[in-house]
């Protein structure tokens, strides 16, 4: 089984409760779930800031297979030190890296997103209902699995 993620960049939390809310607990639910799962041969994320990263950071602390779709080789630009250095390290640990396009582009996100699903036998979202705009790439993606026939697990509102 092949899993890849797409989510927000910025996270919104579906409860006040302060035990269940931040990054930190997003990515220990994320690593409990993906250890309960059989047959992974790889786990694909965007690379992007947010709900990419903490799914990534997931799948190496699962002990799974990090396949990187990168959707263009200066993703990070504009990006802070920090998460320049948090990305490149997952690069590092990845087991595959794709690079979609060499520079960005208009569509480099799109075509990024929808290879993730091509490739993939489920994703795993988070995707918190708001981004309802044809221009949102989330609710885009989590739309283009649907049509693919692909499961959706969304963990704004699921385990």
């Amino acid at each position: 089984m092949i899993i890849c993620a797409t989510g927000h960049r910025r996270l919104t939390m579906n409860t006040t409760d302060p035990k269940k809310f931040g990054k930190e607990y997003l990515g220990l639910r994320l690593k409990k779930w993906l250890s309960q799962q059989e047959g992974v041969e790889g786990c694909i994320s965007g690379m992007a800031l947010g709900f990419d990263t903490i799914f990534a950071q997931a799948v190496l602390k699962a002990g799974l297979p990090l396949w990187a779709y990168v959707p263009c080789m200066d993703q990070y630009k504009f990006w802070g030190e920090k998460d320049k250095s948090v990305y490149f390290s997952l690069l590092d640990q990845s087991a595959k890296v794709i690079y979609i396009s060499r520079e960005y582009h208009d569509n480099c996100m799109l075509y990024r997103n929808r290879r993730m699903v091509n490739d993939a036998d489920m994703v795993v979202a988070y995707c918190d209902g708001v981004d309802i705009s044809k221009k949102g790439g989330t609710m885009q993606t989590c739309r283009f699995a649907t049509k693919q026939e692909k499961p959706v697990l969304n963990f704004f509102t699921d385990p």
